[in-house]
């Protein structure tokens, strides 16, 4: 959902949600899919995690605005953000760790198993 949360632009108001839909549809995480309109009547489908923004997510007529590669939104004209400060630290992070591993030659992705005594 992150990659898809970079990526989305829109401006309009949410006309329909479904809760519950597994996203990406080969996991077996559930999230809420958003149809947002926008003032020119074009869709575009939007999931998020179910607890973003409200407890219980966006209600129907929220107008969301997004803009891509921002993590934060706009709700009715007020500024919101669910990801943590820390998050793209992290996320960061962990590439750069995965990265040196790799490099280092301490990263196999095949191991093989070790060579019989003599």
């Amino acid at each position: 959902m992150v990659l898809e949360h970079w990526l989305a632009q829109f401006d309009g108001v949410i006309v329909a949600r479904t809760d519950d839909v597994h996203y990406p549809l080969w996991t077996r995480n559930l999230a809420t899919r958003y149809i947002i309109r926008e003032a020119d009547g074009r869709e575009h489908v939007f999931h998020v995690d179910p607890a973003e923004g409200h407890r219980n997510g966006f209600p129907i007529g929220t107008r969301l605005t997004k803009h891509r590669w921002h993590m934060d939104y706009e709700e009715d004209g007020h500024a919101g953000n669910d990801f943590p400060p820390f998050y793209a630290f992290w996320m960061i992070h962990r590439l750069w760790v995965a990265d040196d591993l790799r490099d280092s030659g301490n990263y196999d992705p095949h191991p093989r198993p070790p060579y019989p005594r003599a």
